[in-house]
């Protein structure tokens, strides 16, 4: 679901990938296999928005900029991304199933 980042809660996790303030050289090669969890949203300016990442890195938004919210943690279910082959919602038995977060 689309959602303003200055909207966005702790725990939400979103895809961040061909954002152009989370990645803007397009170069992030984990982005296609990972969601970004929200650790921290701070209104650093009136058009700044800086929301920190577990495991990856704190990007400053517009705003009035959204970003796709694909679930939070704690959900059942949370799709699983796996990092391995880039693929969600392996069966169980898979040998590297995983729900990864950046």
């Amino acid at each position: 679901m689309m959602t303003r980042v200055a909207d966005l809660r702790i725990g939400d996790l979103v895809d961040l990938e061909n954002d152009k303030y989370a990645d803007p050289d397009n170069d992030n090669h984990w982005m296609p296999y990972l969601l970004g969890e929200v650790a921290e949203v701070t209104q650093e300016t009136p058009a700044c928005v800086a929301i920190a990442f577990e495991y990856f890195d704190i990007v400053g938004f517009p705003t009035g900029h959204e970003l796709d919210v694909v679930g939070r943690v704690g959900d059942d279910p949370i799709p699983n991304w796996c990092a391995g082959c880039g693929m969600e919602g392996h069966s169980d038995d898979d040998p590297h199933e995983g729900r990864n977060t950046i």
